[in-house]
């Protein structure tokens, strides 16, 4: 079952494909600024349904963007848990974002569990801190092995040779991880969104991609990434600080 031309704003697209049994393909935006949606549904399902509980959240939020009324805009999950963050900045950039390949990236991050989403907050906020520092390019992957992964640059500048240069970090990663699919994403030390990648093709053995992968890093491991937000901040953070998360909470009430 191929339905074509869903227009829907890409946090209820997430929580689409996170419910159903379904293949999601985003385009370009549509005037009101929401993605049109092909909804890819697999032959041994002729009826899908959403449950109430799940469905009223989003006539809700549905409603509340379409008509401007009064409700909550965006269902429960992780956008509400990630309200005033880098991690929300990025996705609300990418749902205006006329490129596919990034809302392809925003679809597939809003499907992400939360200690995922956490771990690219703090890289987010690592990353684009040490670009302000330094004026360097930093970037951080989070992936696993033969399933695939995700790549973050910060650059100073959008240009071809920063593209250029995503890209083929993704390649190198998803060759080295022997992965089907990869996906990068390019922002700026303010984390405004820059361009997006993704590569998506079976893994094939190369001897030029062994030469060129032979030694590369694993990158900078998931878990390690809010110690290395806490030692990015230039001064100690009192209790009463905001959190350099970007949660808009106090330190203490946050990531103490």
């Amino acid at each position: 079952m191929h339905v074509r031309g869903i227009t829907i704003p890409i946090e209820i697209l997430g929580v689409m494909a996170k419910l159903s049994p379904s293949k999601i393909e985003v385009d370009a935006p549509d005037p009101q600024g929401f993605p049109t949606a092909d909804v890819l549904v697999s032959d041994e399902f002729n009826l899908a349904f959403i449950d109430d509980d799940v469905s009223a959240d989003l006539e809700v939020a549905m409603t509340a963007r379409r008509e401007l009324i009064q409700g909550r805009p965006t269902p429960e999950g992780i956008l509400t848990r990630m309200a005033g963050t880098l991690f929300e900045r990025l996705v609300q950039q990418i749902e205006s974002s006329p490129d596919p390949a990034a809302l392809a990236l925003g679809l597939h991050l809003l499907t992400l569990g939360e200690d995922t989403c956490k771990r690219i907050r703090d890289g987010l906020v690592a990353i684009t801190h040490q670009s302000r520092l330094d004026h360097k390019r930093h970037d951080f992957s989070i992936g696993k092995h033969g399933d695939g992964g995700l790549t973050f640059h910060s650059n100073l500048v959008n240009s071809a040779a920063a593209r250029e240069f995503l890209r083929a970090h993704c390649e190198m990663r998803k060759y080295a991880t022997r992965s089907p699919r990869w996906m990068g994403v390019s922002v700026s030390p303010d984390c405004d969104l820059q361009s997006a990648v993704v590569l998506e093709f079976p893994w094939v053995q190369s001897a030029d991609m062994q030469q060129v992968t032979r030694g590369m890093s694993a990158g900078q491991p998931a878990q390690n990434l809010a110690q290395h937000v806490r030692d990015a901040q230039p001064k100690k953070l009192g209790r009463n600080d905001p959190c350099t998360c970007g949660s808009g909470r106090k330190y203490k009430k946050c990531c103490l």
